[in-house]
């Protein structure tokens, strides 16, 4: 069964304008289909995989700091985006490091990326687990909005899954990210468009398209 994205906006969606945008030409946005993990995601091009780790903090702190460690690569918000700086103070996260699968483009400086983290056997965290995605985004840098969304059957319109959605300006002039986390079927699935400068326009409507151009289905996904 296909579930589709409803957003629920909680006030303005800021940072983003419908009216006036230009920017480089239209790619061949294509639906992809990961049937192991029971979604169709919308790529601007094919997208390359990778193997990875998920490092997901059991606890949060505004002063931790996430450690890398050796072995495959780890994906944190805080490693790709520069921002493992030290602060006075600063507490060693406890982590909970999951294997996951990034999916990638890179097209016109802005970089998509579908990551899929396997919690099967921690079900009862779901909830936990989306505050801990939408945590680090949070902490990357200026939050310009952070709202509730879910996906949702065409036939039950009150059905489907929760999540949400974040869009965070990076510090120095770093760019933006746009990003927005899930859990279902034992698994975390987090969309993510940063917009790097170089792109010249911030308020990219591809990277929202991005995050939103999805459907889960479960026929035949293992998802305990």
């Amino acid at each position: 069964m296909r579930l589709w994205v409803v957003l629920i906006l909680a006030g303005t969606f800021a940072g983003f304008s419908l009216c006036g945008f230009s920017g480089p030409a239209q790619a061949a946005w294509e639906e992809f289909v990961f049937d192991e993990f029971g979604i169709s995601k919308d790529f601007p091009g094919t997208p390359m995989r990778l193997e990875t780790i998920y490092a997901a903090p059991k606890s949060i702190s505004g002063d931790a700091e996430i450690q890398a460690q050796g072995g495959a690569p780890v994906d944190t918000l805080a490693e790709r985006f520069g921002l493992l700086a030290v602060r006075e103070g600063a507490i060693e996260a406890v982590r909970e490091d999951r294997k996951a699968v990034q999916f990638e483009v890179a097209l016109d400086n802005i970089v998509y990326q579908m990551t899929v983290a396997d919690f099967r056997g921690n079900l009862d965290k779901s909830a936990n687990v989306v505050l801990e995605c939408i945590n680090l985004y949070e902490e990357a840098g200026t939050v310009i909005s952070n709202f509730p969304a879910r996906t949702g059957r065409r036939e039950d319109p009150e059905g489907g899954v929760w999540g949400r959605e974040v869009t965070v300006d990076l510090p120095d002039n770093r760019g933006r990210v746009v990003g927005a986390c899930y859990f279902t079927m034992g698994r975390l699935y987090r969309f993510e468009a940063p917009i790097l400068p170089e792109n010249g326009n911030l308020n990219a409507l591809d990277a929202v398209r991005f995050t939103n151009a999805f459907a889960f289905h479960y026929d035949g996904v293992e998802a305990q």
